[in-house]
């Protein structure tokens, strides 16, 4: 809040109160043009999930717990840790390029569809029957 404020940019930030449920996060996501995730470090990154969930076209950073999950220009748009001006020149690409917005969509919508539960079990028993087998 003192960065808001000392930047003077107080008139274009929203402070969003907490969410009741998590329809009312998909709301928030599906109202959105686009969601920004720019961490230095991520464990899960779940918020960048549920906007691709939400089919939120989504700005991310390139880090190790998205590598081989999500690929840049097709699911997200990567950029390097910290680095301010790539991030805000994929920030502006994104909002001016309609075209892109909607092949992120869809295929933010396509890899999420594929993280179900089930999927997830599959893939675990999957993993341990493959463990187990001789």
């Amino acid at each position: 809040e003192s960065l808001i404020r000392q930047r003077g940019i107080q008139g274009a930030v929203l402070w969003l109160p907490r969410q009741e449920s998590a329809s009312h996060m998909a709301r928030l996501y599906r109202m959105a043009d686009v969601a920004l995730s720019s961490p230095s470090s991520e464990g899960y990154g779940l918020s960048v999930f549920e906007a691709l969930a939400c089919g939120c076209p989504t700005l991310i950073t390139d880090l190790p717990a998205f590598a081989g999950q999500l690929a840049h220009q097709v699911h997200t748009v990567q950029v390097p840790v910290r680095d301010v001006p790539q991030t805000a020149q994929g920030l502006e690409r994104l909002l001016a390029d309609v075209e892109l917005r909607a092949s992120l969509r869809e295929g933010g919508l396509q890899v999420t569809r594929q993280m179900g539960a089930d999927d997830q079990i599959r893939q675990l028993v999957a993993l341990y029957e493959e463990l187990i087998s001789p």
